[in-house]
């Protein structure tokens, strides 16, 4: 259990999944929901590091 997990609830429902940016080509891990689209996460997330929305894809 991660230290924001204290904050946040826990995490049994998230599902990792390996994605990298398009734009910056910056590969992380991010968690979603299980009962989430990962293309629905996509179209509201954006890349901390450049900025680019709608721009992750699936390693």
């Amino acid at each position: 259990m991660g230290f924001k997990d204290l904050f946040v609830g826990g995490n049994e429902g998230n599902v990792p999944i390996k994605v990298q940016c398009s734009g910056c080509q910056r590969i992380t891990v991010v968690k979603i929901p299980a009962d989430k689209d990962f293309a629905k996460w996509n179209a509201k997330s954006n890349c901390g590091q450049c900025g680019a929305t709608n721009c992750w894809q699936k390693v």
